[in-house]
């Protein structure tokens, strides 16, 4: 499967997003400012971001 620029930029703009909000949730858990179970997905957000974003 091929990917046009555009799409690569999609998933490549998701995957930051979904890092960023991971690494935010986890921080503010363990700072006490969340309350409840996380569970990092940090270096496996592809699946779930390719199987999402288009």
């Amino acid at each position: 499967m091929r990917l046009k620029k555009e799409q690569k930029l999609t998933l490549y703009r998701n995957l930051v997003r979904t890092r960023a909000f991971d690494q935010l949730f986890s921080r503010r858990l363990g700072l006490g400012k969340l309350l409840g179970f996380w569970h990092p997905a940090e270096g496996g957000e592809a699946p779930g971001v390719g199987a999402c974003s288009f």
